[in-house]
This record gives C-alpha cells, sequence and structure tokens, in this order.
C-alpha cells in the first residue's frame, strides 16, 4: 500500500502541473472579458498584473502551489469570495445528485446485469441489451433533453430545472424533503442511469464469463437450477470486481454532474466549474480540478484497500 500511497501522491503532483500548464497556455484569460474598442489597455494590463498573469510560467506555478500548501484555494476573480466558501456552497447540492446516482448505478445496474446474464439469448435479454446499448451510446445532455420534454413539458410530472420551488422557504421539514427529492428524482436519475448501464454491462460480461467454471458445472451436476446458480454463486465472484469500479465511480460522477447541472440548472459545483470555464476563472478551474485528482487518487486506493479487505487471495 505505501508504493500505492506513492503513486498517488505523484498522480496529484502530475495532475496539477499539466491543469496549471492547459490554463497558461489555453488562448486568453479573465481580461478578455472586458476587452473592447473602447476599453483602455493600461486597464486591462493592470488588472493582469493585479492576478498575477503578467508573471512567467514559474513564477505563476511556484506561486500557485505555495498557496496550495498553505491550504490557500484562492479568491474567484468573477465571485470576489474565496474559492473554498464557494465550494462549501455548492459541495453539498452536488453530492445530493452524486448520491443518488451512484445508488442507482450499483443497485439497479447490478440487478439489470444479472437479469441479462439470466435471459441471455431470450427476447426479453435481448431488448434489454439493446436497450442499454442505445442508452449507453446517448450523450447525457440529449437524454436529458428527451426526458425533460417526455416528463416535464409533456406530462408535467417533475420540475425541468433548480432544486427547489418558488416557495419552499415557507414549506414545513416533511413538505421541504419532498419537494427536494421531487427536483431531485430527474437529474439524479439520468446521472445513474448512464452509470447503471455500464455497471450492467459489465455484470453480465462478467456473470456469462464465470458460467463455464468448474463450480458452476459441479452445481449443475447437482441438479440447481440456473436461476439459483446465477444468484447464489455465480454473482457474488461477478460483485468482486464491482469494488473496484465503487472507488473510482465517485470522482467520475462528480465530474459528471457538469453536464447535468447546466442542463437542470442546478446550483452545485459542476454548474460552478462550467461558469468559470467560460469566465477564465482561474482560482475556481484550479481547486476543482485538484480536488477531483485528489478524489480519483483517492478511489483508488480505496478500491485496492476494499479488494483485498474482500478477497483473500489478493492479500496472499
Amino acid at each position: 500500500m505505501r508504493a500505492k500511497a506513492s503513486m498517488a501522491i505523484l498522480l496529484i503532483i502530475g495532475a496539477w502541473i499539466v491543469n496549471f500548464s492547459l490554463l497558461y497556455w489555453s488562448p486568453g484569460d479573465v481580461t478578455s472579458r472586458y476587452w473592447g474598442p473602447e476599453v483602455d489597455a493600461v486597464f486591462l494590463q493592470n488588472m493582469r498584473i493585479e492576478k498575477g498573469l503578467h508573471l512567467s510560467y514559474w513564477q505563476q506555478l511556484v506561486r500557485w502551489t505555495g498557496n496550495l500548501l498553505r491550504g490557500d484555494l484562492g479568491y474567484s476573480w468573477t465571485h470576489h469570495r474565496p474559492v473554498m466558501e464557494i465550494f462549501a456552497e455548492t459541495l453539498p447540492a452536488t453530492l445530493q445528485l452524486a448520491l443518488l446516482a451512484l445508488v442507482i448505478q450499483f443497485f439497479v445496474g447490478g440487478a439489470l446485469g444479472m437479469l441479462s446474464a439470466l435471459w441471455k439469448g431470450r427476447k426479453f435479454g435481448m431488448i434489454l441489451d439493446a436497450a442499454s446499448l442505445a442508452i449507453y451510446a446517448m450523450p447525457s445532455f440529449w437524454l436529458a433533453m428527451l426526458l425533460i420534454y417526455f416528463f416535464s413539458m409533456k406530462l408535467n410530472w417533475l420540475p425541468a430545472s433548480g432544486m427547489q420551488s418558488m416557495f419552499s422557504t415557507n414549506f414545513g421539514l416533511g413538505e421541504w424533503l419532498l419537494d427536494r427529492a421531487w427536483h431531485l428524482f430527474l437529474p439524479g436519475s439520468i446521472l445513474g442511469l448512464v452509470g447503471a448501464v455500464a455497471t450492467m454491462r459489465f455484470v453480465r460480461a462478467r456473470m456469462i464469463e464465470q458460467m463455464n467454471k468448474p463450480f458452476v458445472l459441479l452445481a449443475r451436476a447437482k441438479g440447481l437450477s440456473t436461476g439459483t446458480i446465477l444468484c447464489r454463486h455465480i454473482f457474488k465472484v461477478a460483485l468482486l470486481p464491482m469494488v473496484t469500479q465503487l472507488g473510482l465511480a465517485f470522482p467520475v460522477l462528480l465530474s459528471g454532474t457538469l453536464v447535468i447541472e447546466v442542463v437542470f440548472a442546478w446550483p452545485g459545483m459542476g454548474r460552478l466549474v462550467y461558469e468559470a470555464l467560460l469566465a477564465k476563472d482561474y482560482p475556481v478551474i484550479l481547486a476543482a480540478n485538484f480536488m477531483t485528482a485528489v478524489l480519483v487518487a483517492g478511489g483508488n486506493l480505496l478500491a485496492d484497500f476494499l479488494y483485498r479487505l474482500v478477497d483473500p487471495r489478493v492479500r496472499i
């Protein structure tokens, strides 16, 4: 595990340098928003000096890295507030989406994968496989627009945007929770459905792979039915590699919320980063990318630890 931890640290350092380099060499900066024929060039140059953009690459890298090591994520150039303070306000909204999507991805995806393997070659299995491939190939923003059109505009069952109703501040606790769940269901389900399809395909492939193993042939010789073998024996073996997916799913979901939050006007970190990208708000972008790198590295370590915990053969 020490080697894994060292690799995780190197991964975080490398991601920090790469993200900073991409921003440094990308065209334009925050002063591009104010450029115009009537804008004084001296004003723009003073703004660049104020934000330290006039410094060389290495000077800026050392400056940003030093601030990061001191725990200072910077000061947003567009919101004019500390980045840590903005993240503290937007992260809970994103966590709500990610946690619902995580539950849907593994519980629904695992169940569908088992059914798909059980119905392999049958009519319902073929329909399920075709539907999963269609959803997997569809961009998440397009799927979101289709479901908004159907459930929000045509049926008027679910809200099309936002995370609360206009007068939710006057609701009691029970009404507030129902209102939040009502707004959360559609974006969280779409985010989780895309991951559930990937999990389903993974579980299906693993279960079909195990069907000709010696322990399965022995179970069949004992007279066990195919459904019993799949549910009691093969499914347990197929679940082991999903531990690795679980460790990596959370950071992937957090980054995947960007598209969903923009489509649904959800006030979370994804939408914040999207607006920061448009405004060239470097402190917000760098801090968000750094947090994602930490989550990916931490997810890898967690997956390795859990895999060693649930499968003694790895420790041996």
